[in-house]
């Protein structure tokens, strides 16, 4: 007798999955683009609430890219910074 064994997966959890490994690779921009298209569907079926929420979420994630890129900025400048004290030191 053969057993077949059947796993089904939540379409919650793997959208959680998903979620996360965007988030983990700092993928903000596709899900900036997730968040836009989910929130037209919100407004188009009339779901106030949701539509807010989802407005929300994409405000936090246009934060965190802006901060991504401070942050880029500002090691950027520390490494040059750090580069031409260096070569100052080693010129002494």
């Amino acid at each position: 007798m053969n057993s077949v064994k059947t796993t089904v997966a939540s379409p919650y959890k793997t959208q959680n999955g998903l979620w996360h490994s965007l988030l983990a690779s700092n993928e903000y921009e596709h899900i900036i683009n997730c968040l836009e298209k989910a929130h037209a569907q919100a407004i188009a079926v009339g779901d106030t609430q949701r539509a807010m929420v989802l407005a929300a979420a994409k405000q936090l994630c246009v934060s965190c890219v802006r901060l991504h890129h401070e942050v880029s900025f500002h090691q950027e400048a520390y490494h040059h910074s750090k580069t031409r004290r260096d070569k100052a030191q080693s010129e002494k």
